[in-house]
Order: C-alpha cells, then structure tokens, then sequence
C-alpha cells in the first residue's frame, strides 16, 4: 500500500466534507460545487491507491483516516457533540482497521 495515496485521498475528502459542512449552513451553491468537486478527486486519488495496495487494506485506512478527522473537526470547528455511543463507534473504527491491515 502507498499510504501517501490513500492520507491524500483522505485528506481531500475531509476537506470536501468541510465545504459540504459550511454549504448546509450557508446555502452557497459554490461551496457545494466545490465539494462535490472534491470529493470526486478524493475518489481519483483513492482509485491511484489501488494500484500499489489492496482494497482492503487501502479501503480501511481510508475510512478510519477520514473518519478520525472528521470526528475532529466536528468536535473543534463546528462545535457538534458526540454522543457516548458514537465514541464507541470511532474506536471500534480503529479496531477494526488494525484487525484488518494486521
């Protein structure tokens, strides 16, 4: 797996999801062009992903990446709560990614 392809594609679609985020707040339609746009570029660089890494291995480290920073920006850029249960999910997240790539 090439990791730098995956955090990548990652990054970018935590990003899409940012713009998607403040579109939902603000209604402006080039904040979720841009989003949109995003996150067909995340899935361009997550399919580049693939040709050194397996699905499994590239797909979980994907969501689990993903996941973890959007839980972060939720929690310290759009002040949402995380419920308890929701806490149990993240770290089953990881869990499961370690069981996975391990």
């Amino acid at each position: 797996m090439n990791l730098v392809w995956v955090l990548a594609a990652a990054a970018v679609a935590t990003g899409s999801d940012y713009l998607l985020k403040r579109w939902s707040l603000s209604n402006a339609t080039v904040l979720l062009v841009c989003g949109v746009a995003g996150w067909a570029l995340s899935a361009f660089l997550f399919a580049c992903s693939l040709r050194t890494g397996t699905l499994l291995a590239n797909g979980s480290v994907f969501v689990v990446a993903s996941g973890l920073a959007v839980v972060a920006m939720s929690l310290w850029v759009f002040h949402e709560p995380i419920s308890s249960r929701q806490w149990v999910g993240v770290a089953l997240a990881v869990v499961a990614v370690v069981l996975l790539d391990g």
